[in-house]
């Protein structure tokens, strides 16, 4: 808000930044349409410094936000710009790294010729798998998509083989559900019904996690409200200080030049009265003068 973005030295880098942060927090906080906006953001000022690969990126990462909202259209348009901007600029890493989500949407409407061209995309181009076809860490949710896909073509223990890796990476939900698909298809009783209390009880703690964070992200709400209250109150009470010295100083100024008008006045009054003393005085002694010569002449006679 403060930034003059007209400014020819304005620091769009710094403005690109707090955009990008913006859209983390508000994809924290579930509010897609707003991530959506300030990704936007992130990309137009990531252009204005030259930033290309923060452009792409600012492009790409609405991609989640449209999922969210269910979007496949928007959603499939925008991964595609993002995957061939980053195509054009020969970088092939960063275009595979925004295929999971689509390839995720692939699977979910059955899609598995589709998504099996995008995932070979992904694990051979994206720099992201090992030798031995572990994915990085960080990006151990991809198990899911490789789980649902065999699944999908029937070789199930391919498919529990993923799941499992999936459970261990800590996606236990997810995990948990992929194996309530397995045990179906396998006809297996105890096993189904074992996970099926296990993602039963599983939700119910994702609940108390999202219930928890809910409270904590009204709390900071809460909090941030109340010390822009408070901040509001004290600005209140400054301008209405301010206001009464000004009325103060005011009547000051009002009674000087009231005291000053009538102290002119009285001296005008004053004056007056002194001239016309004085000039009955000089009147008197005129009078005077002329009672004593008559009194000399009446004297001499």
């Amino acid at each position: 808000a403060c930034a003059d973005t007209l400014s020819p030295d304005c620091d769009y880098r710094t403005m690109m930044s707090i955009y990008g942060q913006m859209a983390t927090l508000y994809d924290k906080q579930v509010m897609p349409l707003e991530e959506i906006e300030a990704n936007k953001q992130t990309s137009k000022y990531a252009l204005m410094c030259g930033d290309t690969t923060n452009y792409i990126k600012g492009i790409e990462l609405q991609v989640r936000a449209y999922n969210y909202l269910q979007d496949t259209t928007k959603m499939f348009e925008t991964a595609n710009t993002a995957y061939k901007l980053f195509l054009n600029r020969g970088d092939t890493a960063q275009a595979a790294r925004a295929l999971p989500v689509p390839i995720a949407n692939k699977l979910r409407y059955g899609k598995y010729d589709e998504a099996k061209k995008w995932m070979q995309i992904y694990e051979t181009k994206s720099g992201l798998f090992d030798e031995n076809g572990n994915i990085t860490p960080r990006y151990s949710h991809y198990y899911n998509s490789k789980g649902k896909y065999f699944l999908g073509i029937g070789k199930i223990d391919s498919a529990e083989y993923y799941f499992r890796k999936l459970s261990d990476a800590g996606y236990t939900l997810d995990a948990y559900a992929g194996f309530i698909q397995i045990y179906k298809e396998r006809n297996d009783a105890d096993s189904l019904s074992l996970y099926s209390l296990l993602y039963l009880r599983e939700m119910d703690l994702h609940f108390s996690k999202l219930n928890m964070e809910s409270v904590r992200q009204t709390e900071a709400m809460y909090d941030y409200a109340r010390n822009q209250q408070i901040a509001y109150e004290e600005k209140m009470k400054r301008e209405k200080a301010h206001r009464a010295l000004l009325s103060v100083a005011f009547l000051f100024i009002l009674s000087v030049i009231a005291g000053s008008l009538l102290y002119r006045r009285k001296a005008k009054e004053k004056a007056r009265e002194i001239s016309r003393v004085a000039n009955l005085y000089l009147n008197a002694s005129s009078l005077y003068e002329k009672a004593r010569e008559e009194m000399e002449q009446m004297e001499l006679n």
